[in-house]
């Protein structure tokens, strides 16, 4: 996905060094939910700063992401931008795993693979050989 579509909420909160330390974050971590999530449509990541009286401050990262009709979010904060930035990442993509399903997903070829047994009269077609597994052991007994 192209950095340029992310719609970016409260940007101006933050730094022009703070922004380009986020800018190669989410060049990093983007393209893992892109292949979790290939259809996104909208993404906004929405920077809220809190500073109450002292020096530091803290960030609140939230990343809402549409895909279709669904709608996920996430969000985390924390005293350092990066640190909010991988966490709300590994967040979302948690939430992806979890309602998506996608680590318990084989290979589509590999159920087919499974379900269809190598006959030798199959493998001879392909060109494939094969050991025959209980012509020697039905053998012993009977000599």
């Amino acid at each position: 996905m192209d950095l340029s579509k992310i719609n970016y909420v409260g940007i101006k909160e933050i730094t022009a060094d703070e922004k380009q330390d986020l800018d190669v974050l989410l060049a990093r971590l983007f393209p893992k939910l892109e292949r979790k999530l290939p259809e996104m449509s909208d993404v906004t990541l929405h920077i809220k700063t809190y500073q109450k009286g002292g020096n530091r401050k803290k960030y609140s990262l939230h990343l809402r992401i549409c895909a279709g009709k669904k709608v996920f979010e996430a969000h985390h904060p924390d005293w350092d931008l990066r640190t909010a930035t991988h966490r709300v990442f590994n967040e979302m993509l948690s939430q992806l795993d979890h309602q998506l399903h996608t680590s318990d997903q084989r290979p589509k070829d590999l159920l087919r693979r499974t379900l269809k047994a190598i006959t030798p009269g199959f493998a001879e077609d392909m060109g494939i050989r094969v050991k025959k597994r209980f012509g020697n052991l039905f053998s012993r007994g009977r000599k």
